[in-house]
């Protein structure tokens, strides 16, 4: 070794991989504890008006927060980009659920079939197909790749919706207003 130079060695662990915003720990207790109330529903009030689409509500809660608080803890690609699609199965099962747990609460249950279960999920799959394929057209997403923001010493996946993302927020709040 020339004199004058030296080398240094860093070890990296996992944890240099993790960060630990403060959302990661609202969503980890909000994941734990709808998960908690998805198995209280499932073991003793399965026999209860409107447990089923209950069930499937809190599930995908459960996934949606678990995911995101995933994702809020990664800081290395392609991780967090695979968490970041990973979450919208949860994300994409909340406004369903809740618009069938509410038509069966409320006394409706007649109007829930199967085909509009069938109807219901055909905006969650091409939503899905739209995120996975989004490289090829920017209809969900307006770029091709998302770019990493830094906020307060964290790093998060930036966000610019393209135009089939707002149709899928405004089909969803429709759900869930309905």
């Amino acid at each position: 070794m020339e004199e004058g130079y030296k080398t240094a060695i860093i070890t990296l662990t996992a944890l240099d991989y993790l960060q630990f915003p403060p959302a990661f720990f609202i969503l980890l207790t909000a994941g734990l504890l709808t998960g908690w109330l998805a198995w209280v529903v499932a073991r003793r009030l399965s026999a209860a008006l409107g447990a089923r689409p209950l069930f499937f509500l809190l599930l995908g809660s459960t996934y949606w927060s678990l995911m995101y608080a995933a994702q809020n803890l990664l800081t290395v690609s392609p991780w967090k980009e695979w968490v970041d699609i990973a979450i919208n199965p949860g994300i994409m099962l909340v406004p369903a659920a809740w618009l069938v747990f509410s038509l069966e609460y409320s006394g409706r249950g007649r109007l829930v079939t199967r085909r509009l279960i069938g109807l219901l999920a055909i905006e969650p799959l091409l939503a899905h197909l739209l995120i996975l394929t989004n490289p090829i057209h920017n209809l969900y997403y307006g770029s091709p790749a998302r770019p990493w923001i830094e906020a307060g010493g964290f790093l998060y996946l930036g966000f610019d919706p393209g135009p089939f993302f707002w149709w899928h927020a405004l089909y969803s709040y429709a759900l869930i207003a309905v």
